[in-house]
């Protein structure tokens, strides 16, 4: 566990003592603390434990992915809608529009129809329920940040686990530096093979 706290790679450390050591003291000294943000977690009623560890960035890119396949799986389940045709949806593709009178909301989704147009599919509506509008709403928001560097406007973009590092995480900025100062204390023992990330 120190090690993958430190980003020193495990088989430095089995296979030099020395530098085993100095990890040890640098632990001792300082001491260590699972990262993460200080959100409090239920207690499993069966177990008495909490349900799950503690959320840090990475685990919070990993749920984030979770919540965009749930929000895809509920639109694909309740619209109808082909697999290409929801991958076609872009960002503003939900529109809410009130009946003449006033009374009723409808909410329709934008995007493109491919069957018997092949690749050049033609605009087209689907009318849809309030569920599948909060689903495209969030896969929106999920997506937002990662529009620009991808200069993409769609809504389904692929979350990588490596934006994780735009919070902070391991590689990031200070770990980098914990990870260099590892690295120096393998190299003075002899042993750098593999020092961080």
């Amino acid at each position: 566990m120190i090690s993958l706290q430190s980003g020193v790679h495990t088989t430095n450390l089995i296979q030099n003592k020395t530098a085993y050591g100095l990890l040890l003291d640098a632990v001792n000294e300082l001491g260590v603390e699972q990262g993460g943000m200080d959100t409090p977690i239920s207690n499993d009623p069966d177990s008495g434990q909490p349900w799950r560890s503690r959320f840090d960035a990475f685990v919070l890119a990993h749920e984030e992915r979770q919540l965009q396949t749930a929000a895809y799986i509920l639109c694909a389940y309740l619209t109808g809608m082909r697999d290409s045709e929801i991958q076609a949806m872009q960002s503003g593709c939900l529109q809410r529009k009130r009946s003449a009178d006033g009374i009723i909301e409808r909410l329709t989704i934008r995007s493109v129809v491919y069957k018997d147009w092949q690749e050049r599919g033609d605009p087209e509506e689907w009318v849809t329920i309030e569920p599948v509008g909060r689903a495209v709403e969030i896969a929106e928001r999920l997506a937002a940040r990662h529009r620009p560097r991808r200069k993409d406007d769609g809504i389904w973009i692929v979350l990588h686990r490596a934006v994780a590092l735009d919070r902070g995480v391991p590689c990031g900025a200070a770990d980098q530096s914990v990870s260099r100062a590892s690295g120096r204390a393998l190299r003075r023992a002899g042993r750098a093979d593999n020092p961080a990330c």
